[in-house]
């Protein structure tokens, strides 16, 4: 709503009026804001995206290099060769076969 332009008439008519419905008075025509509002809109958005997208992306790569330096290090503690694991190693892997021990 918007009052009429003619100084004397002053009536309150529509925005889209091209002519007062009171007393017929040309009306300029309003620009409308919204182009405006829409584009402020649409780059809040885009920037929004980008930037919860890097974040995203971010803690992605930050768990898999950390997962990887996890099982890089599970790894290599599997692979320690220990008194242990060194027996474990030299035993024969079919039960059918004698071990050396069981030939002498």
């Amino acid at each position: 709503m918007r009052p009429c332009s003619n100084p004397d008439c002053r009536q309150i008519i529509q925005l889209d009026d091209a002519f007062c419905p009171y007393c017929g008075q040309q009306q300029p025509v309003v620009a409308h804001k919204t182009g405006v509002s829409v584009l402020v809109l649409v780059l809040v958005f885009v920037g929004v995206m980008l930037v919860g997208g890097g974040g995203i992306l971010f803690a992605m790569a930050l768990s898999s290099s950390e997962t990887g330096t996890r099982d890089a290090t599970a790894t290599e503690e599997q692979t320690a060769t220990t008194p242990q694991n060194a027996a474990v190693a030299d035993a024969p892997t079919n039960a059918s076969e004698p071990s050396p021990a069981d030939v002498s």
